[in-house]
């Protein structure tokens, strides 16, 4: 790759952003232009792409959002300009290795930077309910192993709410089990902060499908086997597009897309989204 074409994809990528508030239809034009120039040799190719990333520009509620959406396409682009998209969603030989450090760079920065806050959310799950800080569970992540996952304690004792393990990515709208600490945790996804641990330890990846528990995926294994094709991370495409709010069905077509369309440019755009999300806190609960 030239420096002239990684300067237009991050060119072209920006000037979508600039566009789209003020003309929306050059802004399709500009998408369509640059969908060509990364297919030459496939014009149906381009022509599916181009509309993708039109249709995810025009969801986009605001400037900021749209800008984040460019940039992603930019760095997409220049991670991935004319290569086969089977290429592209192979994690495996130099691209697995650079995504891991790219974990255990992030991992170990948001460790250290937020060790005040965790102590302060122990003392603070410690004293106002009875139980352990931790919340630890057997999940499943790529190939089928399990590890045990580690979350801030959000909820009491059970009082008499059980989870069906046949329910696919159950979770309860408004839980009395949840305590008065664990519900703020949990609205501002502080009770996921634990996982960085599970990041380093190599059982997580920072972005990637959510990990199930163990009896969820042994009940709906068929239909969830392909979401273990790669690692389990702490945020991904599910969880920028809606999280919670996302019927079950679409949340499975959302980790199948980022699996099919992986790339380290793909996943630091998640990376920053996921920021965005926690701020707007729509779908968590």
């Amino acid at each position: 790759m030239t420096r002239g074409e990684i300067a237009f994809a991050i060119v072209s990528g920006l000037l979508v952003n600039e566009v789209t508030d003020v003309c929306p239809w050059l802004a399709i034009r500009l998408v369509r232009w640059a969908a060509q120039l990364r297919y030459p040799n496939a014009p149906e190719r381009a022509t599916t792409r181009s509309e993708e990333l039109a249709a995810l520009i025009n969801d986009r509620p605001g400037k900021l959002f749209k800008l984040f959406t460019a940039v992603g396409f930019a760095l997409h682009a220049v991670v991935v300009f004319r290569k086969d998209q089977q290429e592209l969603g192979a994690m495996s030989g130099w691209r697995a290795a650079v995504k891991r450090t790219v974990d255990v760079v992030i991992a170990a920065t948001a460790l250290l930077l937020v060790l005040p806050l965790l102590l302060v959310i122990a003392v603070a799950v410690r004293l106002t309910s009875p139980g352990p800080v931790f919340f630890s569970q057997e999940r499943v992540t790529k190939g089928g192993r399990v590890f045990r996952m580690y979350k801030f304690r959000t909820m009491r004792t059970p009082v008499g709410v059980t989870a069906e393990a046949t329910m696919r990515f159950f979770k309860l709208h408004s839980d009395p089990r949840l305590t008065a600490v664990g519900k703020i945790l949990r609205r501002l996804s502080m009770d996921e902060l634990p996982q960085f641990w599970n990041v380093l330890k190599g059982e997580m990846s920072i972005v990637g499908p959510r990990p199930l528990p163990v009896d969820q995926v042994a009940a709906n294994y068929e239909l969830l086997s392909p979401r273990l094709e790669v690692p389990a991370g702490l945020t991904g495409w599910w969880q920028i597009n809606g999280r919670s709010l996302v019927p079950p069905e679409e949340a499975l077509a959302l980790d199948q897309f980022y699996i099919k369309n992986w790339s380290i440019g793909l996943d630091l755009y998640i990376v920053v989204r996921t920021f965005m999300a926690v701020v707007e806190r729509k779908g968590a609960y």
